[in-house]
């Protein structure tokens, strides 16, 4: 007996439904990418200051010329900016040959300046295995004449944007402190960062742990968890998880009331180097890190002069230049996608990441990618609205 039909008129019934299912899976599937298409191409005279390219990744900057390509804000030829060579800076070679590529700035006129990262390239990491010591360095730094030529293409310049490390070490003296001027905030020597596991043969870098055993008189016996803070005076203190801060909670970043606009989460987890930086009068602290202390890494804290919240993005203004300082690695998240023509897909990321001890990549699409993107929309709304009519 047959429980259903199958007459011509059934089957092709049955085919045009299993057709209209195919093509509407097939449409929602194209949807985003049609949607990426549809949007509108923009222009923005972007360039790039990265000095830490110690390799092909690139990791320092390819964070943010992604985001440029996903956002289809482009050169001033209609080209996507390129990870690869739409930069200022260190260029490595086949057979740890390198170049630096070191054009004027002020030239260039930018309308959006970024400079990613100055510490620079060194021997151990270029030419060997990087093990975290302190060797020679072949380029890093901010010159006191790529500072004059900085501030000679301020005046012209949108947006500014630096990340650490832009004025720390090797980067010192009078270029130092325009750099701080720059940003409108002071900075003490301290840095920091979280370490999934303080084993001296894991990640803390060798010079930490003799610098550490030297001061003490101990020997470095931290594993597990917990935070290295150092200063540029070769200074060490250590905090560990369950011990001086709260266990599994890392270093949170806040988004303060000022900072809304910029779409800041109120809570999120960052792990990487970050510094510790005060802002001057005039400048607007809009997002901080806030560390779980318990009262005995309050205790250490304090008698280095430090406490638990320190400011994590700051904005401070120099005439018609908006200029926003991130105390942190923040867009260095590697592996980038190999793709980015696809329309929703940060905020798919932003929704669906998870935080992981010792991963940026959380961080980079909760936080960096929707606050990157109201920069840069800021920086176009402005350009367009100085344009003559």
């Amino acid at each position: 007996m047959r429980l259903w039909s199958t007459s011509p008129e059934s089957r092709l019934w049955k085919t045009l439904l299993v057709s209209l299912g195919v093509a509407l899976l097939l449409a929602l599937i194209a949807l985003p990418f049609v949607l990426w298409f549809r949007q509108p191409v923009r222009g923005l005279k972007v360039v790039i200051m990265d000095k830490t390219v110690p390799d092909t990744t690139r990791r320092e900057h390819a964070g943010l010329t992604w985001l440029l390509r996903h956002r289809k804000i482009r050169k001033s030829d209609g080209l996507d900016y390129a990870t690869n060579s739409d930069y200022y800076g260190f260029f490595p070679k086949p057979d740890h040959q390198w170049e630096a590529k070191e054009p004027s700035i002020a030239a260039a006129a930018p309308e959006f300046l970024y400079l990613a990262d100055t510490y620079g390239v060194y021997t151990e990491e270029f030419y060997g295995q990087a093990v975290g010591n302190r060797t020679a360095m072949i380029y890093g730094g901010l010159r006191p004449e790529e500072v004059k030529d900085i501030q000679a293409a301020l005046p012209g310049c949108l947006t500014l944007v630096g990340e650490f490390n832009t004025f720390a070490d090797p980067t010192e003296g009078a270029p130092r402190q325009a750099c701080m001027d720059w940003f409108g905030l002071t900075w003490n020597g301290w840095i920091g960062r979280f370490f999934k596991d303080l084993d001296a043969q894991r990640e803390v870098p060798p010079w930490a742990v003799r610098n550490y055993e030297r001061q003490t008189g101990k020997e470095w016996l931290f594993e597990g968890p917990g935070f290295l803070f150092v200063n540029e005076d070769d200074r060490v203190e250590v905090l560990e998880e369950g011990l001086d801060v709260v266990k599994g909670r890392g270093l949170r970043f806040k988004g303060l009331p000022g900072g809304r606009w910029l779409d800041l989460p109120g809570d999120a987890r960052y792990d990487y180097w970050f510094d510790m930086v005060k802002p001057k009068v005039g400048t607007e602290v809009l997002a901080e890190y806030e560390l779980p202390l318990l009262p005995s890494g309050e205790a250490k804290l304090k008698a280095l002069g430090l406490s638990g919240r320190t400011p994590a993005v700051l904005l401070s203004q120099m005439g018609a230049t908006r200029s926003f300082y991130f105390a942190g690695d923040f867009v260095d998240a590697w592996p980038m996608p190999n793709f980015h023509r696809v329309a929703g897909m940060a905020p798919f990321n932003r929704i669906f990441s998870r935080e992981t001890p010792g991963d940026a990549q959380s961080f980079y699409w909760r936080v960096y990618v929707p606050m990157m993107s109201r920069i840069l929309e800021d920086a176009l709304a402005r350009k367009q609205a100085n344009r003559p009519h």
